[in-house]
């Protein structure tokens, strides 16, 4: 099949295609091409479910909470020897059928300093990528920022090039405990509906959740 994908800033640089007539059980591979048949070295593939009358064993992974209580993407140079998230490279090698991100892929409302705090480091250290920005969003935009700094690493990017996804939500995506229109701290609910449109627009464009549902 060959699908239309704009990409744009108005999405952040992000499209979504819905693809239909898929065979069970049959792996596909994809990769982006520009309108003028240029191909781009994006390329991808994933496995299809089984008819759902078949019975058979499954390999699943699940996971959540990337990027808080100040753990980021780790900088090149550490003692470790490891960078970015090197869990996703551990979990790439699993060859799991599918992925359960049960929410909290994001903490949008928590920053991320250069220090890494894990204790394998000595305190004071350098060894973390910082989050840019202040850590507390408020806008579109600011949403868009943390979620690039999140996958735009390569651990992540082979991982979601080979395995497929399917993903709930959290609060830390939005706020911290929020609770209907009601932010932490803030009694605004129109404040706490502006808040919630960008998140979940953001999210939207980053995990496998139709924008329109």
């Amino acid at each position: 099949q060959r699908l239309a994908a704009r990409f744009d800033a108005s999405a952040g640089l992000t499209a979504q295609v819905d693809i239909r007539g898929l065979l069970p059980e049959t792996r596909y591979h994809w990769r982006l091409v520009r309108s003028d048949g240029t191909p781009l070295p994006a390329r991808a593939g994933f496995v299809t479910a089984p008819k759902a009358a078949d019975k058979r064993s499954v390999k699943l992974l699940f996971g959540a909470d990337l990027g808080g209580q100040g753990y980021g993407r780790l900088a090149p140079g550490n003692p470790s020897g490891r960078t970015g998230w090197p869990i996703f490279e551990a979990m790439r090698a699993e060859s799991a059928d599918f992925f359960i991100a049960l929410g909290d892929m994001l903490y949008s409302d928590r920053p991320v300093s250069t220090e890494a705090p894990d204790k394998i480091f000595s305190k004071g250290n350098a060894f973390q990528l910082p989050k840019p920005g202040p850590g507390y969003v408020s806008t579109l935009d600011d949403f868009r920022r943390d979620w690039l700094y999140h996958r735009h690493e390569e651990h992540i990017d082979r991982f979601y090039r080979s395995t497929p996804l399917v993903a709930t939500w959290d609060d830390h995506e939005a706020a911290n405990t929020h609770m209907g229109d009601l932010l932490p701290g803030n009694p605004d609910p129109e404040a706490g509906r502006a808040l919630k449109a960008a998140a979940y627009q953001a999210r939207g464009a980053h995990l496998p959740v139709r924008l329109d549902a």
